[in-house]
């Protein structure tokens, strides 16, 4: 019982790494530090690429600089795994958290697999 609380334990710390990774990110981000914000959702998504959620705040975040080429193939990667993340794409811009660009919001959305 000691060994599977330890490795629970484990897994937290492990995931609580990752997500503060990203949240770095995405203050870097903000702060128009574009190097040091990629380089720590990279480290996020190394700690838990289990988790979908970490690659797709990285595609945004590369589509939201106009690096559209290389947020392509995660999005690709994320809504093979996870469809839902292309519907919440969809909600991102209204928050501010995605540009308000028809025509990259379409061709992001066509990387989603079809039924």
């Amino acid at each position: 019982m000691l060994r599977i609380r330890s490795l629970a334990a484990a897994r937290l710390i492990r995931l609580q790494r990752a997500y503060g990774h990203a949240n770095r990110g995405d203050e870097l981000m903000a702060e128009k530090n574009v190097q040091a914000g990629m380089s720590e959702y990279e480290a996020a998504i190394r700690l838990a690429p289990e988790i979908v959620e970490l690659p797709f705040g990285h595609a945004v975040a590369l589509a939201s600089i106009g690096r559209e080429p290389q947020a392509a193939p995660v999005f690709t990667t994320v809504f093979a795994a996870e469809p839902i993340w292309a519907d919440v794409l969809r909600r991102l811009p209204a928050a501010g958290l995605f540009p308000k660009d028809r025509q990259l919001m379409q061709r992001v959305q066509a990387l989603k697999p079809r039924p």
